[in-house]
């Protein structure tokens, strides 16, 4: 068994044990930046829902572009999420250009993105996202 199987297992074991009805996982939905359509107007992909841990609390992130920002909001998808491959320029899982809106109905721009990156998929294992 490789690292990357334990990483999985580990990953599967925690959904299992914060998921369900009376866990800790929130219902997130993300809507996928997909492109502009001929007037220029940004265009969505509709709603996906996922379960996901949330925790509220300010911290201090580097946004995608660098730039020092302040986050409320960290997200843990426990799983790999698709690539849409919606767009040339779309960053995949997630492009800072999706938006995220929580069960609460709150949502802020996406600062920062990350997971640990599996080889053999290209794809990240979970996936870390701040909001501000």
């Amino acid at each position: 068994m490789g690292l990357s199987d334990v990483l999985t297992s580990g990953i599967k074991t925690a959904k299992t044990v914060l998921g369900g009805p009376s866990g800790l996982l929130d219902l997130v939905t993300i809507r996928y930046f997909v492109g502009q359509d001929i007037d220029g107007d940004v265009v969505f992909s509709d709603p996906v829902e996922y379960e996901a841990v949330v925790v509220r609390g300010q911290k201090d992130v580097k946004d995608t572009a660098g730039q020092e920002a302040v986050s409320t909001t960290y997200i843990t998808f426990l799983e790999k999420l698709p690539i849409r491959g919606s767009g040339g320029d779309r960053r995949e899982p997630l492009d800072e250009r999706d938006v995220i809106t929580l069960s609460d109905g709150t949502t802020g721009p996406i600062l920062s993105i990350g997971g640990y990156m599996d080889r053999v998929t290209s794809q990240t294992f979970y996936t870390e996202v701040y909001l501000g």
